[in-house]
């Protein structure tokens, strides 16, 4: 590392701790590592230290705080933002990476503990996500990091400001506080009214179509129907109202498919 770093023109700094703490050695060590990076920050008065973690990194975070029993912030610590800090390589996997390296004849270490059974996080690494992956889910690693990521964006989105209860039958919220929401956002909040109004999630399909609706700046107002819903986009406001059977009594499943009203 010391000689790559020469070699690109940079400068290198190296910490060799003496410390062995008895219990809970990872959370240590990664306490004495990000004192150490803030430590030379502040002295060679740097912007940001950029750490390495990707998107594998990000799952496997997730996956070992959520066996842990940690709420939103303990699943999605990466995600957090920290003063002098940054992640710029989450969306990449590991293997994204290694190819890279490799295709560029970069020469890099691989870190002997991280093979060890005796941490939590490797068995989950070379044992737990391998099994869910051939048993449940291909994509599980970046299934894993979009599900961090999306709670992330829910922790921060001002949805529960935006939405107005007016009956058990129709919702309205701000249509331009809507349009200033990341996109999944505004569709997390589309689905919440969906799913309270019919008793069951809306498809993406309908999500989307709904959402282009808000958005759209023609002139028109637009105004989507299906067999159970309805919803007026106005120039402040958006309402949705459910429709075609009694108040209190369950609405028919499916009509999912939506039509246009001209």
């Amino acid at each position: 590392m010391k000689e790559t770093a020469h070699a690109l023109g940079l400068p290198f700094s190296l910490l060799r701790s003496t410390e062995k703490p008895a219990s809970n050695i990872e959370a240590t060590l990664r306490d004495i590592r990000y004192s150490f990076f803030e430590k030379l920050r502040r002295e060679k008065k740097l912007d940001v230290i950029v750490t390495a973690h990707t998107e594998n990194d990000l799952a496997e975070t997730f996956l070992l705080n959520l066996l842990r029993g940690s709420g939103k912030t303990g699943l999605t610590p990466f995600m957090e933002k920290k003063k002098g800090l940054v992640r710029p390589i989450l969306s990449f996997s590991r293997d994204d990476i290694i190819g890279f390296l490799k295709a560029e004849a970069i020469p890099f270490r691989t870190d002997n503990s991280n093979e060890s059974p005796a941490f939590t996080r490797n068995r989950i690494r070379h044992t737990l996500l391998p099994f869910l992956a051939k048993e449940f889910n291909p994509n599980i690693v970046a299934t894993l990091a979009r599900t961090a990521r999306l709670i992330t964006q829910g922790k921060t989105s001002p949805l529960p400001f935006l939405l107005e209860k007016k009956s058990h039958r129709w919702y309205v919220f701000d249509r331009e506080a809507f349009l200033v929401l990341p996109k999944q956002s505004g569709l997390t909040l589309l689905s919440h009214i969906i799913r309270s109004l019919l008793g069951h999630s809306p498809r993406e399909s309908f999500l989307r179509e709904c959402g282009k609706a808000i958005v759209s700046d023609k002139g028109k107002r637009p105004r989507l129907e299906n067999r159970d819903l309805k919803m007026e986009v106005f120039s402040d406001r958006v309402e949705i109202t459910l429709e075609n059977h009694l108040p209190g009594k369950p609405p028919k499943k499916g009509g999912q498919k939506l039509g246009r009203k001209k």
